[in-house]
């Protein structure tokens, strides 16, 4: 039996050259122990997570957290990253 668990989680992609400074201040494996492709379920921000290391042009990492924390993880990675880019933008807080 299948169950649809799409709803049931909210997902991040963190990427560039300050990754290793990002997951330090936030996680408390050592993601140099996953390589690319690697996976594991961690403390994220204080918040139950899984993390995947991605193999792109930029170190990046994935992140996974119960859809009840994605608001709370959203704000977490806007502290500590800036503004998003990429994908979609947000105008939320004003700016252009």
């Amino acid at each position: 039996m299948a169950v649809d668990v799409t709803g049931a989680l909210a997902g991040f992609v963190v990427a560039g050259p300050r990754l290793e400074d990002f997951l330090a201040r936030t996680v408390a494996i050592d993601p140099a122990d996953l390589g690319p492709g690697g996976c594991t379920a961690a403390s994220w921000a204080r918040i139950p997570a899984i993390l995947v290391i991605k193999d792109l042009s930029e170190p990046a990492v994935e992140i996974y957290v119960s859809s009840d924390y994605g608001r709370y993880a959203w704000d977490v990675l806007q502290s500590l990253a800036g503004s998003p880019w990429g994908g979609a933008r947000s105008n939320h807080g004003g700016g252009n």
